[in-house]
């Protein structure tokens, strides 16, 4: 699809509200009190088992295909000209071997270790290189091009500083060693893991609402629709209204995940697609700080 279908969007706001709200006044104020506490009930046992089962979804099917998509592209790269490259940047040159440096860098937290003698060694202030080769180390890690894929680039903005730092150090070390399937496993955890579980939850969680929904709305079938009269009807669709915004939120939360992951790879589901509709575009903005 394509931003052609922005269309699609509102068709399905309106569906949503359609077929809520008429069940809502043809089923009655019983069984719309039942279908929106089944609703939240949903919701709910839903909440509680996204971040578990997408946890298990991930290790299953994901962890290992990333560490080998990441391995593949480690192969050519070389960590140790880029980690020299911007120490030399900062006027840092160490005359010392690719080992050493991997070590300096396992230990670059570390008091009295083999950072704080070399710098001894060489004349420099121990707590510059530490912080010089601290941000060579961060530079070469996540200004790599073609290292991680750009949807995953969010997550080192959000990365606090020192554990960004122990993560990169752990991963320069791993690849100043060549050991690239250990540099691999550390890339996974630190940014692709944290940029791939949050969407992972949301589907998770929306997939299990909607199917415990349905076994739910099996029970509402033996509720008495009550008395065919208009405040019935009334409140019937007054509570199948509050069902409809559930449901828009989810689906507004479903795609907003998929927008921020799929750096236009699916035109349809861009800002740009979003921003072309009438109604969608509406709850998406009013949903923002929500999502």
């Amino acid at each position: 699809m394509s931003e052609a279908q922005w269309w699609l969007y509102d068709l399905v706001v309106l569906a949503v509200a359609v077929l809520c709200i008429w069940n809502g006044v043809s089923g009655g104020i019983f069984r719309a009190v039942g279908g929106l506490a089944g609703t939240v009930v949903s919701c709910l046992a839903a909440a509680l088992i996204a971040a578990p089962v997408s946890e298990m979804v991930y290790d299953a099917f994901f962890q290992t295909r990333c560490q080998s998509l990441i391995v593949s592209n480690l192969e050519q790269i070389d960590m140790t000209e880029d980690v020299r490259n911007s120490l030399g940047q900062y006027g840092v040159y160490l005359p010392v071997s690719d080992e050493e440096i991997a070590q300096m860098i396992q230990s670059i937290n570390e008091e009295d270790g083999l950072l704080d003698q070399t710098a001894a060694l060489l004349g420099l202030d121990a707590e510059q290189l530490r912080s010089r080769l601290g941000e060579a180390v961060i530079d070469a890690v996540e200004t790599q091009p073609g290292l991680l894929p750009e949807w995953a680039e969010e997550t080192l903005s959000q990365s606090d500083k020192s554990t960004a730092l122990d993560a990169a150090a752990d991963i320069a070390a791993a690849l100043f060693s060549n050991d690239y399937y250990e540099a691999a496993a550390g890339l996974e955890q630190t940014y692709l893991r944290p940029a791939i579980l949050p969407v992972l939850k949301v589907l998770v969680f929306a997939l299990s609402a909607f199917v415990i929904s349905l076994l739910l709305r099996a029970v509402l079938l033996v509720l008495p629709s009550g008395r065919n009269n208009l405040l019935n009807q009334l409140l019937g669709g007054a509570l199948g209204l509050v069902k409809t915004g559930i449901y828009l939120y989810l689906i507004v939360l479903m795609v907003s995940c998929i927008a921020s992951m799929q750096n236009g790879a699916y035109p349809f589901f861009s800002e740009g697609t979003i921003e072309r509709t009438w109604i969608f575009r509406i709850l998406y903005d009013a949903f923002e700080g929500m999502r």
